[in-house]
């Protein structure tokens, strides 16, 4: 299932953003003290959407929406799956 983020998956995102980002070709050194509440703040300013499996969050997808030409274009700024659910076809 696909939903929108609410405050409450904020936690959980940030460990699937910063295992996501801590390995190749990133290896960012990202902790859950700054990404937190960087996330939180995003959440108003973001489109957040997660992917659910048996009520758990798999994965995650931030993007933002602009107009483009007649109608409205999205800009995928970050996606991570969880490790467990990757090769399942949930990005």
């Amino acid at each position: 299932m696909i939903r929108k983020a609410v405050a409450g998956d904020i936690e959980e995102i940030a460990r699937i953003y910063r295992d996501a980002y801590s390995e190749e070709p990133y290896f960012d050194k990202w902790n859950l003290d700054f990404l937190i509440p960087e996330l939180k703040n995003e959440l108003g300013e973001r489109e957040f959407r997660v992917a659910e499996v048996d009520g758990k969050i798999a994965g995650v997808i931030i993007y933002y929406l602009y107009n483009w030409q007649d109608g409205k274009a999205a800009y995928i700024r970050d996606l991570a799956v969880s490790e467990r659910f990757r090769r399942n076809g949930i990005a």
